[in-house]
């Protein structure tokens, strides 16, 4: 019984099936057989389930005369071996594995390990392509300068550089989480720890609010390792879902934090009206005029010029977030600048007007002030009573 109890401790100690290492054994037995007899031989094994030996025979053809040893063996011989043998019978005659040459057993060690190694990442492949999507955790192993390989609990793991979080040190034997990617076609769990995605499931994990169903995060956008904002929805308007990502005294967005090398992360409330969501998401300034224009992903405000800087953020961040997690371009322009610049912005304006006066050089409301109506008048499509209208509007802006 010692090949079967070897069997099953192999199939044990990797995960799979002891059938299936009976029949790799098999198949690389058949294989070595006929390297060393020739790709005509047919070969079988067997696997004694009683005593747990493993038995090769080569199949030959009873003849009158034997031409081919591998593939014929004369009647007489046969017969020896059963007497109820006839011509043209298939007869199976074991083979001693001693009778294989020493280049036969080292392929066959070499592709018992190989099919096994194959199967162990198509196994990892399977169970992890489930995994997509949620947070992987394991052991630093070896770090350079290309990836980090992290030791998960049946498989490896592997962040690229792209996917690690900038300035972040890491060592081997650390601790580590990491959102899950997808699979190499190595059988390498690919890992991330810069993916939106990777802070949401974060929160998850910290936010009873979030598993249970009652908060959301509607929207995620990260600068990996420096600043995030997230938008957060209730269901339960007793529930407010910013102090529920926060938690008492900040204790759950500090856990998120610490996780992602003190990155700071901005959390807000979701609305649907647009202009509510772009205010709260440059960090609550005042939005003075707007114009939006949703279909080409754009939308241009004006804030009070002291407040200017507040809303773009140190190195443009708070605006570059803020674009990021509302998927717009964000122009942000100070009420001074707006003044002088804005004609794109004035909101009593149309759309089309606005085409026909920026293609015939009137930018800003103080070139419509300066060029007055007798100029406004020139211009296709604007009569007398149009062109007075959209000089009462550019005076009452500057005013």
């Amino acid at each position: 019984m010692a090949i079967l109890d070897a069997i099953t401790q192999m199939a044990e100690s990797r995960g799979l099936s002891k059938e299936f290492i009976v029949e790799v054994i098999k198949e690389t037995l058949v294989t070595v057989a006929k390297n060393d007899f020739g790709e005509d031989a047919q070969v079988d094994v067997f696997l004694a389930e009683s005593d747990g030996a493993i038995k090769a025979f080569l199949v030959k053809k009873a003849v009158k005369k034997v031409t081919n040893s591998v593939s014929e063996i004369s009647i007489t011989d046969a017969q020896k071996l059963g007497k109820d043998y006839k011509l043209k019978d298939e007869i199976r005659v074991e083979f001693p594995f001693g009778k294989l040459t020493r280049n036969s057993i080292i392929l066959a060690k070499g592709l018992l390990q190989q099919k096994i190694r194959e199967k162990e990442k198509e196994k990892v492949q399977q169970k992890y392509l489930t995994k997509v999507g949620e947070i992987g955790i394991g052991t630093v192993q070896k770090i350079d300068r290309r990836e980090i390989v992290v030791k998960l609990k049946d498989a490896e793991g592997v962040i690229p550089l792209r996917e690690r979080i900038p300035e972040e040190k890491y060592y081997q034997g650390d601790n580590i989480k990491a959102y899950i990617l997808g699979v190499t076609p190595g059988g390498r769990v690919l890992l991330s720890r810069t993916h939106p995605e990777f802070l949401r499931k974060l929160f998850a994990q910290e936010v009873p609010e979030i598993q249970e169903n009652i908060v959301e995060i509607k929207l995620v956008a990260r600068i990996p390792g420096i600043r995030a904002k997230i938008a957060v929805l209730s269901t339960n308007p007793k529930v407010d879902p910013v102090g529920a990502c926060v938690g008492t005294g900040g204790s759950r967005i500090r856990a998120v934090v610490r996780e992602l090398n003190n990155e700071r992360i901005d959390v807000i409330q979701y609305s649907q009206e647009p202009i509510v969501l772009v205010s709260r998401a440059l960090s609550g300034v005042n939005i003075l005029h707007e114009d939006i224009n949703l279909d080409d992903g754009r939308i241009s405000i004006v804030v009070k010029s002291e407040e200017l800087p507040k809303a773009i953020g140190k190195n443009g961040q708070n605006a570059m977030l803020a674009s990021k997690l509302l998927s717009l371009r964000i122009d942000i322009i100070s009420e001074t600048e707006f003044k002088s610049k804005g004609i794109a912005l004035v909101p009593e304006i149309p759309k089309s007007i606005k085409e026909i006066l920026i293609a015939h050089g009137f930018l800003t409301t103080a070139d419509i002030l300066n060029k007055g109506t007798s100029e406004l008048l020139k211009l296709p499509g604007i009569g007398e009573k149009r062109a007075t209208k959209i000089f009462e509007i550019a005076k009452k802006f500057t005013e």
